[in-house]
């Protein structure tokens, strides 16, 4: 993985980063065939599934983001593995305005709480809307760590989910409180 200067992307880059999420990936990927990578960052849980053999999509709507994820995936010969969609999902199309931070650009968020070094407008869309684009789907994880849409990234994709016939959701709770998940 390529890391940007001043910016914790090098956190993302080892495996020790989420280290019991990566070993949770490992022991289930065989019973899957795709990987829906929704806030993808740098693509550091992209280019390990697509390593280990899964057909990858990988959601990122922050442009500098989504530059360095698919300098990742080429520099790692993944193209034919990973597809790359610069958009976020959320319960509606449309666009939404994101505070990018200068140093941790994976925690680029609607939350204002941060003084960010820009604002950055992006595309919003529904995996139900979408989904039928990414070809046939039966089985996936979905790898949800989209900085506090989470609960919005479940409402809009509730038909695509409806239609799989297994799954397995992984989702960050740190800036969406976790009874709204539940």
């Amino acid at each position: 993985v390529v890391c940007r200067k001043n910016t914790t992307d090098f956190m993302f880059s080892f495996y020790a980063y989420e280290y019991s999420v990566k070993e949770f990936l490992m022991k289930h990927k065989n019973n899957y065939t795709h990987f829906l990578d929704i806030g993808a960052c740098i693509g550091d849980y992209s280019l390990l599934m697509a390593k280990n053999g899964m057909k990858v999509v990988a959601f990122e709507p922050i442009e500098e983001n989504h530059l360095q994820l698919q300098k990742n995936i080429e520099i790692n010969g993944l193209n034919k593995n990973i597809e790359t969609k610069k958009l976020a999902l959320g319960k509606e199309a449309g666009s939404t305005v994101f505070n990018v931070r200068e140093d941790n650009k994976g925690a680029s968020s609607r939350d204002n709480a941060y003084k960010s070094a820009y604002t950055y407008t992006v595309e919003v869309d529904t995996l139900d809307t979408i989904g039928s684009s990414l070809g046939e789907i039966e089985n996936c994880i979905l790898k949800i760590d989209a900085e506090g849409m989470e609960v919005e990234v479940l409402l809009g994709a509730n038909s695509f989910i409806k239609n799989l016939k297994k799954a397995l959701i992984i989702i960050e709770v740190t800036l969406t409180q976790r009874t709204e998940i539940e």
